[in-house]
């Protein structure tokens, strides 16, 4: 991705390595600031605030390469806002 002066390129566009797993979110709509390997197949995930919106941090886009098939990845988002209010409307979590 090239950087316009006009438009930098936002901090939650990012690309992490950790051998052959990648964590991608430099694309349009992608959101992950940092991501770190907690241990096997297990990473943390923190997510960057909506453009102007400081505390306002819920939702994530980040895609996955190097992973082989059938392999089971664990990702914690461990600064998502409180989601409680989706939850109480009926919208649930999804694990994919």
């Amino acid at each position: 991705m090239s950087q316009n002066k006009n438009y930098p390129i936002p901090p939650s566009h990012r690309t992490f390595n950790f051998g052959p797993i990648t964590i991608d979110s430099s694309f349009d709509s992608g959101n992950c600031s940092n991501a770190e390997k907690v241990s096997g197949n297990t990473f943390n995930i923190w997510i960057g605030s909506d453009h102007q919106q400081n505390n306002y941090r819920t939702w994530f886009h980040f895609s996955v390469e190097g992973a082989n098939k059938g392999t089971t990845l664990v990702f914690n988002i461990k600064n998502m806002q409180n989601q409680s209010r989706l939850l109480n409307e009926e919208l649930v979590n999804t694990i994919i």
